[in-house]
């Protein structure tokens, strides 16, 4: 049997596609250790995988604001300057444990590092689109951040040539921002069809496609699916991270109050419900709901384009309509639009 020690960020974008990963090899007899923050320990260990807590807070929330508003410098200075942090404690565990293969998110460029520089068998999670030849940000993007954002571009690359002087990684890449934002592997597990990757011909045989991997979730909270009474179906939800414009969920009412749809909305647990108003009779309004269980029920989906969402939409065959709320998903609404699985609005900032 062999050993997997998996490094990954605190985010559910990043983690859910996961766990269904860690609980079959668990099944079949193979040990799993998960690194990641404290809060992620009762998912990780309800797939039978041991957890190992990080040493210090990874400021994800910081991250994803950068990443809200595109600005990939930013993004790439502060997971550098997690790396620098952390890669003695995650050297210290390959020491420890020993494992047969390392698995790290594309963002965890602490775990490409260490794996790099210990020569050991490495896979990477790519819970994203892949980079690659033509699936890179546009020129006209990295431009633009360059003048905004030219202090956080060279505060990375001065990092990232620190980096490799102290680890004496040679080929560790020459600080561009998909060296921070790609980790690659000796293998990349994609978590999406080759279909729907945008330029997949461009993509190796190091690159396996292996979709989206779906799971029931033991804290899914339960839904009142007899107060369904209308027809078409329609559900609405943000993900977990940009859930807090009251106003879009206030537009939502404004359309649709007429509608002689059923709405199901998914508002987040960041929101105060007496925030959003009169709730239209044709609503029903949730702060979380079961969502693989909604799809199976409804007609269309409007989302706002996490990998996640609109492969649990793909998944159950529903028409989706995306409303990108930072740049990465604006990529994702054209490829759902260029493969015919929906549509896409509000492509241009602001956003949301």
């Amino acid at each position: 049997m062999s050993k997997f020690l998996t490094f990954n960020i605190p985010a559910a974008g990043h983690v859910n596609p996961t766990l269904p990963v860690m609980a079959e090899l668990v099944r079949r007899g193979e040990t799993v250790i998960a690194c990641n923050a404290e809060p992620w320990r009762a998912r990780v260990e309800a797939t039978g995988a041991a957890f190992q807590a990080y040493p210090l807070t990874i400021d994800t929330a910081a991250v994803l604001r950068s990443a809200q508003t595109g600005s990939l410098p930013k993004v790439a200075r502060l997971l550098a300057e997690t790396a620098e942090a952390l890669l003695p404690w995650v050297i210290e565990r390959i020491r420890q444990e020993q494992p047969d293969v390392l698995i790290y998110d594309s963002l965890c460029l602490w775990g490409y590092i260490a794996g790099t520089k210990m020569t050991m068998p490495t896979a990477a999670s790519i819970t994203t689109f892949a980079f690659g030849s033509g699936s890179t940000p546009p020129l006209g993007l990295m431009l633009r951040q360059f003048v905004t954002d030219w202090r956080d571009l060279l505060a990375f690359q001065r990092l990232y040539r620190r980096l490799r002087r102290e680890y004496s990684m040679i080929g560790l890449g020459t600080g561009t921002l998909p060296d921070a934002l790609s980790a690659t592997g000796g293998m990349n597990l994609v978590f999406t069809s080759r279909a729907f990757q945008p330029h997949s011909q461009n993509f190796d045989e190091s690159y396996v496609f292996v979709g989206p991997a779906l799971a029931p979730r033991a804290d899914d909270p339960p839904f009142p699916f007899e107060q369904i009474l209308r027809q078409p179906v329609i559900y609405i939800a943000r993900g977990t991270l940009n859930n807090q414009d009251v106003g879009f969920y206030r537009a939502c009412f404004d359309a649709f109050a007429d509608h002689p749809g059923q709405f199901i909305l998914s508002y987040g647990q960041s929101i105060d419900p007496a925030a959003l108003g009169a709730i239209p009779a044709n609503f029903i309004a949730r702060p979380f709901v079961p969502q693989l269980d909604v799809l199976q029920r409804v007609d269309a989906f409007i989302t706002h384009g996490g990998m996640n969402s609109v492969h649990e939409g793909l998944y159950n065959a529903v028409p989706l309509l995306v409303v990108p709320a930072q740049p990465e998903q604006v990529k994702t609404a054209r490829q759902v639009e260029r493969v015919g699985a929906g549509l896409a609005l509000g492509m241009r900032p602001p956003l949301g």
